[in-house]
């Protein structure tokens, strides 16, 4: 049986496969760099299927994150037995996030000047 000095990680030997990993989970944990990327899917896919600007992307995303986040806790809160991804309840995260982006959405229609001013747009 080896001893512990002798038991390496293949990827501390070959420094090509884990360091990415290395890196990134020190300071973000897997669950919140996969709903980013749901975030950014959910964002994108909103905002093809709405046809508005590029622009209001940037200006949604921290209004998709609170959708995001308020519905993944909506799914904790409530023991959702809809699917999950993990801890991730995606279902109501979505529901929550389409939600409130159309609510924005609606907002910058019907009330242009005021969210002109708020992100300063001409």
């Amino acid at each position: 049986m080896p001893s512990t000095p002798d038991i390496v990680d293949a990827t501390a030997l070959t420094r090509s496969v884990g360091w990415m990993q290395d890196a990134l989970y020190a300071w973000i944990s897997p669950a919140w760099l996969m709903a980013f990327v749901m975030i950014a899917v959910g964002l994108f896919t909103f905002h093809s299927t709405v046809g508005s600007p590029p622009r209001r992307w940037l200006e949604n995303f921290p209004i998709a994150f609170l959708g995001f986040a308020l519905g993944n806790l909506i799914g904790y809160q409530t023991n959702s037995k809809f699917p999950a991804i993990g801890d991730i309840h995606f279902v109501e995260a979505y529901v929550c996030m389409t939600a409130l982006l159309a609510g924005s959405n609606w907002l910058n229609r019907v009330a242009p000047q005021s969210t002109r001013r708020f992100f300063g747009r001409v």
